[in-house]
């Protein structure tokens, strides 16, 4: 059974930064309460302002994460907002996205097991959004999360995510124009009707960028990338360069994964009975696999160590790391969950290659975590302390639908922002 979780600002301790974007960061953070650590996402509604469909993305993934109750999909324990932040609270998934990880550590790519251990738990979450008439449409390895303590692999950011079958309303196709270029199904490129199947295309991409450090096209600009997925062979491990000799499973999985024909492309009920994920590992060959992993023991032991040294509770101990200073966490200050893509220089003045980058208010940091260095750093705000004879800092906790009730207010009319989905009216 999951705790609860407040809606109280004052319930959570932000321990520190571990993964930003263009509108969002990541903090890690210990509930008061129950001693324990987790994850906030926050969001700065003001620097959405008046952006329909953001608001939309961010109902959206909030309702889903919030109902889906699954070992494989990153779920909400709570959401609110505070001052003009929205405020998302998760478990805190210690080893980072896979994507992370690729970055970090292996470069050249993961061997084939691991491979097929992610690919089955992700699969697994999918079947049950699937069953449930649901769209991930962003699968990558950006959105798959590590657990380094169990080798769980939980799929997450469901903003682009979207029923087929709304209640009362017959089952019918999609066509919107969303993604990210290099894991796009052809279906979507071009603009025809599409269902769950574009969910598998994608994970026979993720398949290919997790075997070989690199997803298929990402040296390209956008433009060229579409028109290779449509005109071009499917992709496969040789075609990018795998580092090993693949065996026959993987490369027949793959080859299904990436049918140009949604119709005879395999389904995630197939995928999970296909040879190469019916025989695939437990979570407990990840979990031995990072933990042979010093940096990434190093990781998960400074995301939640200050939880230790105040919190005694915490599952934590302080054994082999006696540094007081957060200084040493520089070298895994990576985006968690919030992956920028790796996008040449030389299409950067193309409009397919949309990201606006943002500065994001952090919400009140507790300095007292912080190294003398880092305390006296800018970017660390001071504890809000509210005024007794001022109207409460929060006006939204009281609110059943906190977005909702912003959206009401139409805040920073003249604020605009290029919109970071893709949408067809760049290309067509």
């Amino acid at each position: 059974m999951i705790a609860s979780y407040s809606s109280k600002a004052d319930d959570y301790d932000v321990l520190r930064t571990i993964g930003a974007g263009a509108t969002a960061s990541v903090y890690s953070a210990i509930y008061k309460p129950n001693k324990s650590v987790i994850a906030i996402k926050t969001v700065d509604l003001e620097e959405i302002g008046l952006d329909d469909s953001r608001l939309d993305a961010l109902r959206k993934e909030i309702q889903i994460m919030t109902l889906c109750r699954h070992p494989h999909l990153l779920e909400v324990y709570q959401s609110f907002v505070h001052s003009s932040q929205l405020y998302i609270v998760t478990p805190i998934m210690s080893a980072g996205s896979c994507h992370d990880l690729l970055s970090r550590c292996h470069k050249l790519g993961f061997e084939e097991s691991i491979v097929a251990c992610i690919i089955k738990q992700v699969s697994q979450g999918l079947e049950y959004l699937h069953d449930n008439e649901l769209v991930h449409r962003d699968i990558k390895s950006a959105n798959m999360l590590l657990d380094f303590d169990t080798g769980i692999v939980k799929l997450a950011d469901f903003g682009m995510s979207t029923l087929l079958q709304p209640p009362a309303v017959p089952k019918k196709a999609r066509r919107s124009f969303v993604g990210t270029p290099c894991w796009m199904a052809p279906e979507i490129l071009l603009n025809q009707d599409y269902d769950t199947k574009v969910d598998l295309w994608s994970l026979g991409i993720t398949s290919i960028e997790l075997a070989c450090g690199k997803p298929p096209f990402a040296e390209y600009d956008p433009m060229t990338i579409f028109s290779m997925i449509i005109d071009d062979p499917a992709p496969t491990l040789y075609t990018n360069h795998v580092r090993y000799v693949p065996s026959n499973s993987i490369q027949d999985f793959i080859e299904k994964c990436l049918d140009k024909n949604p119709a005879t492309r395999l389904s995630v009920s197939d995928a999970l009975n296909h040879p190469f994920l019916k025989k695939a590992a437990g979570p407990q060959l990840l979990q031995k696999y990072l933990a042979r992993r010093p940096e990434l023991n190093k990781r998960a032991y400074l995301m939640s160590r200050s939880a230790t040294k105040k919190y005694p509770q915490s599952t934590h101990e302080d054994e082999e790391y006696d540094n007081d200073s957060w200084d040493e966490l520089d070298f895994i200050e990576t985006t968690w969950n919030f992956n920028e893509e790796d996008i040449p220089d030389e299409s950067s003045s193309n409009s397919a290659a949309i990201d606006t980058t943002t500065t994001i208010k952090p919400p009140p940091v507790h300095t007292k975590y912080l190294s003398r260095r880092r305390r006296s750093s800018s970017n660390y705000a001071s504890p809000i302390t509210p005024n007794d004879h001022d109207q409460p800092i929060d006006e939204f906790l009281n609110t059943k639908v906190p977005i909702d009730y912003y959206l009401k207010k139409k805040r920073n009319p003249e604020h605009t922002e290029q919109e970071f989905l893709i949408t067809k009216e760049y290309y067509y």
